[in-house]
């Protein structure tokens, strides 16, 4: 009876490395960044962006779920630096709205999400289309390189985009730059 105790003991010392096993291995797939994407200029879009990492620690899986879409319209969806308007960095598959106006999406981008993108989705499948819904990506796990230049975030506002000096103010003095 002593080697049949021996195998109850391996074969719980076992169950318990493959329960471990399957726990870390599950544990890089939860939710390492989200954004909560807001309408733009009154469109009635809105939705979310997940970002899951990828088991190669190089890759981020990206879901976008919108909601008020126009049915069988394809919404072009950017990752931009920095700002709503910012450069895009990533273009995402498009959303296609159902008939009850909804879709989703997912892609996959060759970076782990970072504190400084914003996911925009934008009115056609152009990336250079007018803007619907945007959001700021909140990092929550691990990822989130750090802010490269330039860096800084615009809050969604839901009224139309201007350029600075766009009101009809005159031009700005120029700061001086140091060292000329």
């Amino acid at each position: 009876m002593k080697n049949g105790g021996a195998l109850v003991v391996l074969g719980v010392v076992l169950a318990g490395l493959l329960f471990w096993w399957i726990l870390a291995s599950s544990a890089g797939a939860s939710g390492v960044a989200a954004a909560a994407l807001a309408p733009v200029n009154e469109s009635g879009i809105s939705g979310t962006a997940r970002f899951v990492g990828a088991g190669d620690g190089q890759s981020t899986a990206v879901t976008v779920t919108l909601s008020g879409l126009e049915p069988q319209v394809a919404y072009g969806v950017t990752i931009n630096n920095g700002s709503c308007q910012g450069p895009a960095l990533f273009i995402l598959n498009p959303v296609i709205g159902d008939a009850s106006g909804n879709g989703s999406a997912s892609s996959t981008v060759p970076a782990q999400p970072a504190s400084y993108w914003f996911v925009a989705v934008h009115a056609s499948a152009s990336p250079d289309a007018a803007l619907v819904a945007c959001g700021a990506v909140n990092v929550t796990g691990a990822g989130g390189g750090s802010c490269a230049s330039p860096c800084y975030r615009v809050p969604v506002r839901n009224q139309p985009l201007q350029l600075p000096n766009g009101g009809g103010a005159p031009p700005r003095t120029p700061l001086p730059t140091p060292g000329r």
